[in-house]
């Protein structure tokens, strides 16, 4: 007697296999996608580096997170058809997540705002920002709008052992680091910068 779950499976296994081939052929598997923040990193994590480029630095809780489609499409005045000789319609659409932190603490606010919260984007799936986490966000501009850039922007607090680490140092091997001996860094490199100026 031949099973009629064979076909179920065949297909199933196609399926898999696909996901598989496609992961690949991105460079992507499933639990790297919170990775893509904004823009792919181009060198190692320097944290005096981070707190100069970075308007906002602040340690609070995720009290809310959207997904949004924006359309950024435009007309490029620089690239033209050579058929029609028109500019070149660019599309550019986005699925981002909005993120709203509840603001514990500035460490840093270029801003001048104090707001007790922000809202940024990041084009990442809305799972990478569980509601209630707590963490050391490093909030950057993308015009006029509050964005994280790059997957070591957040630094996840455990609260039970005090300690701080992001996904981009845990890809890399490195060791959580100690909450209080994080912020005292981010503190001398904020002090070291306007000692400069």
């Amino acid at each position: 007697m031949v099973s009629s779950s064979g076909p179920a499976i065949a297909g199933l296994a196609v399926g898999i296999a696909f996901i598989f081939i496609m992961s690949l052929t991105t460079g992507l598997s499933p639990e790297k996608t919170c990775q893509l923040s904004g823009q792919v990193d181009v060198e190692p994590f320097r944290l005096p580096r981070w707190v100069e480029a970075n308007p906002e630095i602040v340690i609070g809780k995720i009290i809310s997170v959207k997904s949004r489609v924006i359309d950024d499409s435009f007309t490029s005045s620089n690239l033209v058809n050579q058929d029609t000789g028109k500019p070149v319609e660019i599309e550019q659409i986005t699925h981002y997540s909005f993120v709203t932190i509840q603001i514990e603490r500035y460490l840093k606010d270029s801003t001048g705002s104090k707001s007790n919260e922000i809202t940024f984007r990041d084009p990442v799936s809305a799972s990478c920002y569980p509601y209630g986490e707590r963490a050391i966000f490093f909030v950057g501009k993308a015009g006029d709008s509050p964005q994280l850039f790059w997957y070591s922007s957040m630094f996840v607090i455990n609260e039970t052992r005090g300690t701080v680490q992001s996904q981009y140092l845990e890809d890399h091997g490195e060791q959580p680091i100690r909450l209080i001996d994080f912020e005292n860094k981010i503190t001398d490199a904020i002090e070291n910068q306007q000692s400069q100026h």
